[in-house]
């Protein structure tokens, strides 16, 4: 038995699926949901259907020293949880404003009291951490409360790490300080992240790649939940062709052609370059065409020529420049 089969065996996740469908009602498969289905502990408060989301984003930090920290302890009974799902490498931390929480604290286990949206508390609670892995924000759910957060933990939390915010549905609620589509309500905020994700590929000036683009690669919206996943991300995505010998040099002689003097201006894919008819072989130019188009623009973006980066061995990546 390798080591990686001893950890799971000790940590009693053997044979266990890390990528389920986020179902209603999750089953035994699901470590977190088998530990809060028999749970005889804490009381534990969640949605049935957070199971599945947590696992499936949280698994990869499994039997690793990951810092853990969570908004809102009730009775204590989620930070037990996580101890028991994370293992005995874990550091879990709790955040309350109920000084009665402190009597949660056990092996592992730290509560710390406060208020969060006290900045000065989030600032000496960073000091004190000095790293965070995961932050699960299931705090007042209050906007100034999620928000606050947000804006004082997501930049803390590690490079490779997850920013998790739950019961998003009270900024659906006015007397949370939300509404359908009210301004500074926390969805409405989040909303704004999409547009971030995909800033690489703006072609107006109002959207550029910011802190988000940059250091995140997966933003998940879920029925009352929020998922952004860290990952450095500090340069444009990069795309690549592979295929055959001959498929490729078909390509590279159809947008050889467009850039021809004889082809069509470059830029312009509505017309097909020269000799491009019929079938398979128009539709091949077309889309050389239609590629071309963006070789072209992204090529003079960088002051480079735009077949700069074919290859056409059979072996080779082919990347667009």
């Amino acid at each position: 038995m390798g080591i990686l089969d001893r950890l799971r065996r000790t940590l009693g996740i053997a044979g266990e699926k890390c990528s389920l469908v986020v179902r209603p009602v999750p089953d035994e498969a699901n470590p977190l949901w088998r530990y809060f289905a028999r749970n005889k502990g804490r009381v534990i408060h969640k949605w049935h259907h957070y199971f599945d989301i947590y696992h499936n984003h949280f698994h990869r930090f499994r039997g690793r020293p990951v810092t853990l920290l969570e908004i809102g302890v009730f009775q204590g009974g989620s930070l037990q949880m996580w101890k028991q799902y994370f293992g005995p490498e874990a550091r879990i931390c709790g955040v309350d404003i109920n000084p009665d929480c402190k009597q949660f604290e056990e092996d592992q286990i730290q509560i710390f009291i406060g208020d969060q949206t006290d900045r000065e508390f989030i600032s000496e609670l960073k000091n004190t951490l000095g790293h965070i892995d995961i932050v699960i924000d299931d705090g007042g759910h209050t906007m100034i409360q999620q928000l606050t957060t947000f804006r004082e933990l997501f930049p803390f939390v590690g490079e490779t790490g997850i920013y998790l915010v739950e019961d998003l549905h009270t900024s659906y609620w006015e007397e949370f300080g939300g509404g359908y589509k009210a301004n500074g309500s926390f969805v409405e905020y989040a909303k704004g992240f999409i547009d971030s994700m995909n800033a690489w590929h703006s072609r107006d000036p109002r959207l550029v790649p910011d802190s988000m683009t940059r250091t995140a690669t997966g933003i998940h919206f879920y029925d009352s939940i929020l998922v952004i996943e860290k990952y450095p991300n500090g340069s444009k995505p990069i795309q690549s062709m592979t295929g055959s010998d001959s498929e490729l040099a078909a390509i590279r002689k159809a947008a050889e052609r467009a850039t021809s003097s004889e082809g069509n201006p470059p830029g312009n894919p509505r017309v097909l370059p020269r000799g491009s008819q019929g079938g398979r072989g128009e539709a091949r130019g077309r889309c050389a065409w239609n590629r071309l188009s963006e070789v072209t623009r992204n090529a003079g973006e960088h002051g480079r020529s735009p077949l700069a980066g074919w290859r056409l061995k059979s072996d080779d990546i082919v990347p667009w420049p």
